[in-house]
């Protein structure tokens, strides 16, 4: 195991120098293929990492949403999944993002696809844990205004 990613050896019949890094936005696995003089193909592939995973509170009222890594646009269908499983009126939100790293416009914007989910000017949602330059996009983007930003 390294970090968040599983190394498995592959012996391969043909021996290449080469290096061939590939990021499949789809599946969000990293693949790195390394084939040395050796014939050994290294495979690099992510291991279970989900950038949004959410908690639904016990008694339904409260969706706590976590993002970890780079909050963009290929985390739009699992952030989507994550508030769109919650139907109750007056439910608070709160989007952890205390491993989020980085964020975009397009984080800006699924931010703001949730709130009219969530019922818009009535929506009770907190972005929490939030590091200093993600604070700062947050603050100049003027979410503080349609969130709260802790």
């Amino acid at each position: 195991m390294y970090g968040c990613f599983e190394i498995r050896q592959l012996v391969v019949l043909d021996c290449g120098r080469w290096i061939e890094s590939l990021l499949e936005q789809s599946v969000k696995a990293l693949v790195l293929r390394c084939w040395g003089s050796l014939g050994y193909l290294w495979e690099l592939t992510e291991d279970s990492f989900m950038p949004v995973s959410s908690e639904l509170s016990d008694d339904g009222a409260m969706l706590t949403i976590r993002i970890a890594g780079r909050f963009d646009f290929s985390a739009h269908q699992e952030f989507r999944k994550a508030y769109e499983s919650i139907s109750q009126a007056g439910a608070t939100y709160v989007i952890d993002m205390h491993d989020a790293e980085y964020l975009d416009s397009s984080a800006l914007g699924m931010l703001l696809l949730m709130r009219e989910h969530a019922g818009g000017d009535q929506a009770d949602i907190s972005i929490s844990n939030c590091r200093p330059q993600i604070k700062n996009i947050l603050k100049v983007a003027n979410f503080a205004k349609l969130f709260k930003v802790e």
